[in-house]
């Protein structure tokens, strides 16, 4: 190449933007490198410019997943940051254009598929409008699912060092949210009077979330919770049990005991 990519984005707030998740702003600036980039290279897999790109849609991808444990909704935030990733996608497609290149971009085809799917199924303006706040459950199944699979594919592509595995206190904190999430969904009051008001499916939903981050937990090197996150991830299959059942009690304590475990990895913070 004839300029480092440093050099391309210099007198530029291009690294402050990505800090703090202007992906708007980290954007433009990419698409500036990328005009100013050496032809020559413009396809390779490995050129950073196109790095930077497939790691600005795994950011994306990993923040849309996150906001999405804490509120449950596709959101206008989701809007955004997926019209960023959509645009990130294009312009890697229109740069991956060398024979060598064809695996990487055959795989940025099937990461823009899932970016698209998701866009069209929360258009506004269509039969799906509704689906945008609140969602259904069954929408932000569907949603998480895609959000995760685009993070799943480019992990196994060229590219899969721009892909970061969460900490064990992040997916820990995460799933403690989920759990808190599906106990503020099962209402009781007194002797459970009030469990028929319950969202259950929305309950649901969290729970489910959950079991990837705790599988994933599971399997960290550095996982020194082995047996509470055991306890955790049959409690998690019980509370789903249960609240598939509609059982208000057999979920309230099932919940309770997931996230007693997350209490006492330490970790905990949205206990009461």
């Amino acid at each position: 190449m004839n300029k480092d990519f440093p050099d391309l984005l210099a007198g530029t707030d291009y690294a402050q933007s990505r800090a703090e998740g202007n992906y708007r702003k980290s954007l433009n600036w990419l698409s500036h490198a990328a005009v100013l980039d050496d032809p020559d290279h413009r396809g390779d897999a490995d050129n950073p410019v196109n790095l930077a790109l497939i790691s600005l849609i795994v950011e994306i991808a990993r923040s849309g997943q996150d906001h999405l444990y804490h509120c449950g909704n596709y959101t206008d935030r989701h809007a955004r940051e997926l019209s960023c990733a959509i645009e990130a996608a294009a312009l890697l497609r229109s740069r991956l254009n060398q024979p060598h290149a064809r695996r990487i971009d055959a795989q940025i085809v099937a990461v823009d598929a899932h970016l698209n799917a998701i866009n069209t199924h929360f258009a506004r303006g269509t039969t799906r409008a509704d689906t945008r706040f609140p969602t259904r459950p069954a929408d932000a199944d569907f949603l998480l699912e895609n959000l995760i699979r685009i993070e799943s594919i480019i992990a196994d592509s060229e590219a899969s060092a721009t892909v970061k595995a969460r900490t064990f206190e992040a997916n820990a904190l995460h799933v403690d949210t989920m759990l808190a999430n599906a106990q503020a969904n099962v209402w009781g009051g007194p002797g459970g009077l009030l469990s028929c008001f319950s969202l259950w499916d929305t309950a649901a939903f969290f729970a489910r979330a959950a079991k990837p981050l705790v599988e994933a937990m599971s399997k960290d090197p550095l996982n020194e919770h082995p047996v509470e996150t055991l306890t955790m991830a049959t409690s998690i299959d019980n509370a789903i049990a249960s609240l598939g059942k509609k059982d208000y009690i057999g979920s309230k304590r099932h919940l309770a005991s997931a996230r007693e475990m997350v209490f006492r990895m330490g970790f905990s913070v949205n206990r009461g």
